[in-house]
């Protein structure tokens, strides 16, 4: 499992996408179908704001791809870059399931980095969506003394 010893990273990240998922899906959830591309669209652009979060915890910096991951149904591809914007790497991103189509495996799906203290000063991602329209590329940096808790910034 991909968590401390006392499950902090996932707690976290659990919750953050139980709050935002619940939020915004609970219409589509009563009807246990994948919602159509415009509404999973309009979902994760609402979220932009949240699509990369940092955390210096246990002497590694953390770099969490969460809310984007959690939109998978609705994209094709998640290209990304750390320390610039070139977007040459991909993140991978998890098979659909129509009839869970929000849903995250912490076992197997990749939610985040651990990288070196420090390493990375900022990261900027664009979502391609499931009919090949893209995203605006976006560009995040760590929270001003944040400490341990998770929390990125959207530059403007």
């Amino acid at each position: 499992m991909k968590t401390d010893l006392n499950g902090t990273v996932y707690r976290h990240v659990a919750a953050a996408i139980v709050l935002s998922v619940a939020v915004l899906a609970a219409p589509i959830a009563a009807k246990a179908q994948m919602p159509p591309l415009a509404q999973l669209k309009m979902m994760a652009e609402a979220a932009k704001g949240q699509w990369v979060a940092f955390r210096n915890w246990d002497g590694r910096q953390w770099i969490y791809f969460t809310i984007p991951v959690t939109y998978h149904c609705g994209l094709s591809e998640i290209r990304y870059s750390l320390n610039g914007d070139d977007l040459g790497e991909r993140w991978p991103v998890p098979a659909c399931n129509a009839q869970m189509p929000f849903n995250v495996d912490p076992e197997k799906d990749q939610i985040y980095l651990a990288l070196d203290p420090g390493a990375v000063s900022s990261v900027s991602v664009q979502l391609v969506y499931a009919d090949g329209t893209e995203s605006a590329l976006r560009t995040y940096h760590p929270c001003e003394n944040a400490g341990e808790a998770t929390c990125g910034v959207l530059a403007q």
